[in-house]
């Protein structure tokens, strides 16, 4: 009885919701939108503004109902205002009242929905991480990769097929990923006097593997939020993209490097291997970082219709926005001399030095051709200058008929992205 109770409040407070965000409300409605969003903590969560942080306050049953009806909620809505205005008003992180609770019911009700295939659900989660401090987004996202890279051996799978009904959750999801995850902690730390790989940095090999599938299935993912900026998407990014704490519009930045720098991954990482979607065959880290590189580097040309709508001005109105900032290449450029061994030096050949630098360079080339990273010769030369001296980098800076400062030994091309 008292869960009928329960899911009925539920459900009544959702209708009185919809009822204001569809403008369908009488002057003489019984509560005001600030009203009703102030009832939620107390009825949906059953929490109030003095509440413990280690106080349980839905049952396990009443938070599976929660889940259930929620996710079914959002699914049946067919307009996409209404929807994403209930879904953000129950899961604003401004509000401080139970604020830990409601994203764990947040991660939980995004996940049932990863296996449910409910776009409606994902839909407003990507614009919801979009619009929120990247704290929460991160924490979002760790939690899905537990459940769908650590708890179930064959999770990944479901997160991979997400493509096919969310590009937009997808490509929000990689932006959130490729922020968190900086592929900085190359040196080894001591755990009870024993040697041990920092790995808090670096993606697991499923998370990899996600990835790379989403690139090279559809490289144009990564500018969905761009090419697909529709009314609500540009109303409620524009009041919070200027947040200091908030995601970037695409995820070429993070890509880029992560392209870069996998070249450098602990040993613990390189060891193991899986099975993909696309292929029998046991694939390790090295090889799924370099079918990534591939797939990035087909992101690359796939760039103008994203260009294309900025240059008209339909993304957040702004036509001078930069898909790859020089400022974001002299950054990477940055990391680059921090992870190489050798930086005023030939990198030797097929070292991780050698690769990540061939890389950059591989990456430079295609996005001044596509117009994504907006530099000129002369500006590459000298962002580039630091670098340790690969052929390729020196072909890219300064063209196939400058006479290297690498040996005269023929340059073997190899088939290693």
């Amino acid at each position: 009885m008292n869960q009928r109770k329960y899911t009925n409040s539920v459900q009544e407070l959702i209708r009185n919701l919809e009822s204001v965000f569809s403008n369908q409300a009488s002057a003489s409605a019984s509560y005001s939108k600030e009203a009703l969003i102030s009832r939620i903590d107390d009825v949906i969560f059953k929490q109030r503004g003095d509440w413990i942080s280690s106080q349980q306050a839905l049952t396990p049953l009443e938070e599976l109902e929660l889940i259930d009806e929620l996710g079914l909620y959002l699914q049946e809505q067919k307009h996409e205002y209404v929807r994403y205005r209930i879904f953000e008003a129950l899961f604003s992180m401004a509000r401080e009242t139970a604020l830990e609770y409601r994203r764990d019911i947040l991660s939980k009700l995004v996940s049932l929905a990863i296996v449910s295939k409910s776009s409606a659900t994902l839909e407003c989660a990507a614009l919801w991480m979009k619009s929120t401090e990247k704290s929460h987004v991160v924490h979002l996202v760790l939690s899905l990769v537990t459940d769908y890279c650590v708890l179930q051996q064959n999770g990944a799978s479901d997160l991979k097929a997400c493509i096919d009904f969310s590009p937009r959750f997808c490509c929000i999801f990689l932006i959130a990923l490729t922020s968190h995850y900086t592929m900085m902690s190359s040196e080894k730390c001591k755990e009870g006097g024993i040697i041990v790989d920092d790995l808090k940095d670096w993606p697991c090999l499923r998370l990899l593997d996600i990835v790379q599938h989403w690139l090279l299935k559809d490289p144009a993912i990564c500018y969905c939020t761009a090419t697909q900026m529709d009314k609500l998407w540009r109303t409620v990014i524009k009041a919070t993209h200027s947040l200091p704490d908030s995601l970037s519009l695409t995820p070429l930045d993070g890509l880029a490097s992560w392209c870069v720098k996998t070249p450098f991954a602990p040993m613990s990482l390189l060891a193991p291997v899986i099975t993909t979607d696309e292929c029998a065959e046991n694939l390790t880290y090295s090889e799924l970082h370099s079918r990534m590189h591939y797939g990035f580097l087909k992101v690359l040309l796939a760039s103008k219709p994203a260009l294309k709508a900025i240059a008209k001005g339909s993304v957040l109105g702004n036509p001078d926005l930069q898909l790859w900032s020089k400022q974001q290449a002299h950054a990477l450029v940055g990391d680059l001399m921090s992870l190489c061994n050798h930086s005023d030096a030939i990198p030797l050949s097929g070292s991780a030095d050698e690769l990540a630098v061939d890389r950059f360079s591989q990456i430079s080339q295609i996005a001044m051709s596509m117009r994504v990273l907006n530099c000129t010769k002369d500006q590459f030369q000298s962002l580039s200058d630091p670098l340790p001296k690969t052929r390729l980098l020196e072909i890219v800076a300064y063209g196939p008929n400058r006479r290297s400062s690498i040996d005269e030994t023929p340059m073997e091309i190899s088939t290693n992205y």
